[in-house]
């Protein structure tokens, strides 16, 4: 019988590599306006996925905690090139603003790596899967306040991207269509980031 966190683990390795092979696509088309956004979500995505591959995988405490914080750098990643994504479909040129979305998602994503003072991870409790013991976080204070950000810049992209689509007609419409269906996905990652 294969072990659970097995399963997990090659699950986020697989979703790591197809995101990956995507990239890969998309990449030799970044001249396109929406490419370099796209990219950037799709590396968020495999960064994420990758390092819970190697989380779910990893036997000790210490390595479990490393690709745990590892993780964020994808997480954190995702709702930028999401809200560029959507300021791309509009036309606006938004550099100032994707730029700011960056900046602080690069600080967050660092003060939740550096945990000062325990803010964020207060511990890590052991809990046993099947033969595999994995370790979950013990929420720290400001544990939760971050995905207050994630999710005012999903709900700004939404925003948007539901103007456009009531807006516009044909393959802008389509294309606004297909980013909202991506919404459910994110709201739901992180919201599980944040409770595992």
């Amino acid at each position: 019988m294969i072990a659970l966190n097995l399963i997990y683990a090659a699950v986020y390795a697989v979703v790591a590599v197809s995101t990956l092979a995507a990239l890969i696509v998309v990449w030799p088309r970044r001249a396109s306006r929406d490419a370099v956004p796209l990219a950037g979500l799709m590396l968020g995505v495999a960064i994420w996925c990758g390092a819970s591959s190697a989380m779910w995988y990893a036997p000790t405490v210490s390595q479990q905690v490393f690709w745990n914080r590892f993780e964020d750098l994808g997480v954190w990643t995702i709702p930028g090139a999401f809200l560029a994504l959507a300021l791309v479909e509009v036309g606006y040129d938004a550099r100032r603003i994707r730029r700011w979305v960056a900046v602080v998602s690069v600080v967050l994503a660092n003060l939740e790596w550096i945990n000062p003072g325990d803010l964020f991870d207060a511990a890590f409790a052991p809990v046993t899967i099947g033969p595999y013991t994995s370790y979950t976080v013990v929420p720290g204070p400001l544990y939760r306040a971050p995905i207050a950000f994630i999710y005012v810049v999903v709900l700004t992209a939404c925003m948007i991207l539901s103007r456009v689509y009531l807006k516009a007609s044909g393959i802008a419409r389509k294309r606004a269509a297909i980013l909202l269906a991506v919404v459910p996905i994110d709201v739901v990652s992180s919201s599980l980031k944040c409770t595992t």
